[in-house]
């Protein structure tokens, strides 16, 4: 289920939305190594997506667009909520990875 950020930021005409995290994360328990494959790729996708909001940020800020004290903001969720997923992502690649019938597989997940 995708959901909207907490940090949602008007600015005059200007609404400084960060990106949708992907959906779902795979059980690493119970998941094939397609479904962990196209996790990655989503995550992936969301970094990218992150890195342009926060140059967003910057331009924004750079031409007064927005208050530092607003991009600060805006950049600590956006980084923190990066890192909370991506944490909870990478555990379920460390369960994935331990499971008997994937170690003995060549793995090309996070490689």
């Amino acid at each position: 289920m995708r959901f909207f950020q907490s940090a949602v930021q008007r600015v005059g005409a200007l609404v400084f939305l960060p990106p949708l995290v992907p959906a779902e994360i795979p059980q690493g328990g119970v998941a094939n190594e397609n479904e962990m494959l196209s996790a990655m790729h989503r995550y992936r996708k969301y970094n990218s997506d992150v890195e342009r909001y926060l140059r967003f940020l910057e331009f924004s800020a750079a031409t007064q667009r927005l208050s530092s004290v607003a991009h600060n903001r805006l950049h600590n969720d956006a980084v923190h909520t990066l890192r909370r997923v991506i944490e909870r992502f990478n555990a379920q690649v460390r369960i994935y990875k331990a499971r008997s019938d994937v170690r003995s597989a060549s793995s090309r997940l996070l490689h």
